[in-house]
């Protein structure tokens, strides 16, 4: 087995399966131009059930009510973050991207079988109390929403904290 892939992001660790999963963040960029992408993809289990995984880290989030415009914008660039890692890994698992690009991702995530697999979202804020976590994947609603529309099926975003993560195996024992 080969050596996992260790780092951390926004005070997160993360110990993934060079296997089954991929640090999108790190794609070449001269060739994404312009894309946003999450921290990471995985496969992984949720619910009992195989599922994609799809990551982003943040360290702190923006007060709703002090400013509001500037959580709006917070919201909708994890959005485009989510959407456009899952469009760039569904060009890849259609064979439709540029092998220079699709060479970055394990064979098991390129396998064709893993477009129906159950899609979900997690945003990882690592001190997020837990009471505010269920109101902070509330604020997701309408762009989930969205996102559903352009990418169909999509079972949940989710905001997790440390505690969270490391309990759903997202995220290493600190």
């Amino acid at each position: 087995m080969a050596s996992p892939i260790e780092f951390q992001e926004s005070g997160v660790t993360f110990r993934l399966d060079p296997e089954t999963a991929c640090r999108l963040d790190e794609l070449p960029k001269q060739r994404l131009a312009g894309l946003m992408t999450c921290e990471f993809v995985m496969l992984h289990t949720m619910n009992n059930r195989p599922a994609l995984v799809f990551v982003e880290a943040k360290s702190s989030l923006p007060h709703q009510q002090r400013s509001p415009e500037q959580h709006r914008v917070w919201i909708d660039d994890i959005a485009t973050k989510f959407t456009q890692s899952i469009a760039l890994w569904l060009g890849v698992a259609a064979g439709r991207h540029d092998p220079r690009i699709a060479d970055f991702l394990p064979s098991r995530l390129k396998d064709p079988a893993t477009v129906g697999l159950p899609i979900h979202l997690l945003l990882i804020i690592p001190t997020a109390p837990d009471d505010k976590l269920p109101d902070i994947s509330a604020s997701f609603n309408a762009p989930l929403h969205r996102i559903r529309t352009a990418i169909g099926r999509v079972e949940t975003l989710r905001a997790v904290n440390y505690r969270l993560a490391t309990r759903l195996r997202v995220a290493a024992e600190a």
